[in-house]
């Protein structure tokens, strides 16, 4: 996990950017992604969820492991962090359109906010 932890901070800054570029924002604020909506499709224990909520997103992680949903549930609780995290699969999370950018291990999306 050492290595996904050195690298969390490059793959936010890029989930950052391309957000507030898609929508307009400006990344230098602490709630530039305030309003949108991200789906984290392979949240694991939510290293990237839980920054994507500090900076305003609302934020739903799925992930197929139960454990790992709880141990992200649990320490987003203890950080004081609001995320939806739900033990499931991408095929059985909540649509792509329902968010405003989806994010996993291996694609980016965005789409118009609704």
């Amino acid at each position: 996990m050492a290595p996904l932890h050195k690298f969390n901070p490059l793959r936010l800054a890029y989930i950052r950017d391309a957000a507030c570029r898609r929508f307009g924002r400006d990344a230098r604020q602490l709630d530039c992604l305030a309003g949108l909506r991200m789906l984290d499709i392979g949240c694991g224990g939510g290293l990237l969820s839980e920054p994507l909520a500090r900076l305003g997103a609302t934020v739903v992680g799925a992930d197929p492991s139960v454990a790992n949903i709880e141990a992200a549930r649990l320490h987003a609780a203890d950080s004081g962090v609001a995320v939806d995290y739900r033990a499931t699969t991408a095929r059985r999370s909540p649509k792509r359109t329902s968010a405003s950018t989806w994010c996993s291990p291996w694609r980016w999306s965005s789409t118009s906010p609704t």
